[in-house]
């Protein structure tokens, strides 16, 4: 529901009722969400390094996950980046949100107000277009790949090459299930506000 008063809410008695098919999607979108995310044991943590080179991420890190605290801080998209910031700049240029395409200004009112039991999230694979951003090193760019990721081999499909880069936003809840990437390719991301939970298999 968007902005309804107590009042609009329609209201049954359910002290009778007992479903499982409705009690999963009230526990899903209202179990606090702290647990999962504190006293990890340390056999699943995720190794967290300020910075890597090419050299150790070849030699040590390309089959396994890890996490760098540090390499992003010196971009401008750290820096001013969010979501206050790319609503005042971005408030009515649409965005995909999984199947439907809204004005961000609309996504934002729609992530406030949720209760959802697995929110939309914003998932975009032309934001760059649409925000009329540079991405690269070079003067003006609003990020730049990690240097230790090393050179990008599907540069050279050019205008071929498939989808690579997305801005995600969404509101706590959100993401997707345990899933495979389809062009079966590894990943990186960099999160600039909040936090993004993460399961993996090895």
């Amino acid at each position: 529901m968007l902005e309804l008063s107590p009042e609009q809410g329609v209201k049954i008695d359910c002290r009778n009722v007992f479903s499982d098919v409705l009690h999963r999607p009230f526990v899903c979108s209202n179990v606090p969400l702290s647990r999962f995310c504190s006293k990890i044991p340390s056999a699943n943590e995720i190794k967290r390094l300020p910075n890597m080179t090419y050299e150790e991420f070849a030699d040590k890190w390309s089959d396994r996950p890890f996490i760098l605290t540090d390499c992003i801080r010196c971009w401008p998209a750290y820096k001013e980046w969010n979501t206050h910031q790319l609503s005042k700049a971005y408030a009515d240029v649409d965005f995909r949100a999984e199947a439907v395409d809204w004005p961000f200004s609309t996504y934002c009112q729609y992530m406030e107000n949720n209760q959802d039991e697995s929110p939309l999230y914003l998932f975009d694979k032309k934001f760059a277009e649409k925000m009329e951003i540079t991405i690269g090193e070079s003067e003006g760019s609003a990020y730049w790949k990690p240097d230790c990721f090393g050179p990008d081999l599907f540069e050279v499909l050019d205008s071929e090459r498939p989808a690579h880069r997305w801005l995600i936003v969404g509101p706590a809840r959100s993401g997707s299930t345990f899933h495979k990437d389809p062009n079966g390719t590894s990943a990186w991301n960099a999160v600039l506000q909040g936090a993004k939970y993460v399961s993996y298999f090895l």
